[in-house]
């Protein structure tokens, strides 16, 4: 093996690892997110998000633990799937966007307000793999997990002592297996505004969307690593996060001025544009120019998730939010294991000739959405 061969060889251990740590946490969240949130309809949203933080607890517990004895790697799956099995990233999702819902109109409001809380996802996401880099860089892993941790769990005392339950019912009742049966019949069972086909036709867009979302993260990092870029990993961390914090922005600024006087898919639209030809512009990059002009013109890519949630939101009552999060949160889930071993199989196998193929076809399936919505 060649010099030139390790640092790649090292790419597809990375990637695949990362990859196996997610499928851990994806699969076994999957019905505890359906469960959860038939649950949040029953007896309110707040019990169910501190559910969902206390997995994410025992998850970075058990991290700690790997560090500050330095276990096999491997012992890093055993967090991952306790926190898969409370539902995971997707019921913590689904417990905060429900709670939106239950105190705003559908409307402008209500899109403001879930994009609001995308930004600040994504934008403390982005401060947060900033901060860590150096962190990691200058002291070791141990540290940065221990912050982590404590942040975890101030954020369930935080939950505990100072959110309030938004979600009022007068009679709750027990869990049983029609909370499945009405999370299929969400997609089968139509209405008299016939709902059905708008959900179906949103929640294959944002199947889509999200797919390419948790993917282009990880494989844009492993893409300006590789020549012709060779960044180091403190620049990549510093552009993801500049752009990160002036898309979002950008995209508050956008939804609150032009919204209202927009379609309510008018900002997804124009979204996937912008989302195409960033990837097109990524996918041939051949010098950095390329790479700043493909943020430049992604600017509001990211608009399409939050309005795909609003729109479904808009569709359906307040006892059935829960169940519709959830829904959604099974999405994104499938698509960490899905899409992401798809994409990651796709840049493995291209890395020799032709790195940017995986963004040419990301560039494909948001282009199907841009159908789709029209």
């Amino acid at each position: 093996m060649t010099d030139k061969d390790v640092p790649r060889k090292i790419e597809k251990e990375t990637t695949t690892m990362i990859l196996y740590l997610n499928i851990a946490t994806a699969f076994p969240a999957i019905i505890p997110t359906v469960f959860l949130g038939g649950l949040s309809d029953r007896h309110g949203r707040k019990v169910v998000l501190l559910i969902a933080i206390s997995g994410s607890l025992l998850r970075a517990i058990v991290y700690i633990i790997v560090i500050n004895f330095r276990l096999n790697i491997h012992f890093l799956f055993i967090g991952n799937a306790l926190e898969g099995l409370s539902g995971s990233f997707g019921t913590c999702l689904m417990a905060m966007f429900s709670l939106i819902a239950d105190i705003t109109e559908p409307g402008p409001k209500r899109a403001v307000r879930i994009t609001a809380l995308e930004a600040m996802l994504a934008i403390a996401s982005a401060s947060g793999l900033l901060i860590a880099g150096y962190w990691v860089g200058m002291r070791g892993y141990f540290e940065p997990m221990t912050f982590a941790t404590c942040l975890l769990g101030l954020a369930f005392i935080f939950t505990s002592l100072c959110i309030p339950e938004t979600l009022r019912v007068e009679n709750k009742t027990p869990f049983s297996l029609k909370i499945f049966k009405n999370c299929v019949q969400l997609y089968t069972k139509d209405t008299a505004n016939h709902r059905r086909w708008k959900l179906i036709i949103c929640l294959i867009s944002f199947f889509l969307v999200i797919s390419i979302g948790l993917s282009r993260v990880s494989l844009t990092t492993l893409y300006l690593l590789d020549a012709p870029f060779c960044w180091p990993q403190t620049k990549i961390n510093l552009y993801y996060s500049s752009t990160v914090l002036v898309n979002w922005i950008s995209i508050l600024i956008f939804v609150k001025w032009c919204g209202p006087s927009m379609s309510e898919r008018t900002p997804a639209i124009l979204g996937c544009v912008s989302s195409v030809g960033s990837l097109i512009l990524l996918g041939i990059a051949v010098e950095d120019v390329y790479i700043y002009a493909s943020a430049a013109v992604g600017i509001i890519g990211d608009v399409v998730s939050p309005a795909l949630r609003s729109m479904m939101s808009h569709q359906v009552s307040p006892v059935e939010q829960g169940i519709l999060f959830a829904s959604v949160g099974v999405i994104e889930l499938s698509c960490t294991a899905i899409i992401g071993s798809a994409a990651t199989l796709i840049y493995n196998l291209t890395i020799e000739f032709f790195s940017g193929v995986v963004f040419l076809c990301m560039a494909g399936l948001i282009f199907i959405v841009f159908v789709l919505l029209m």
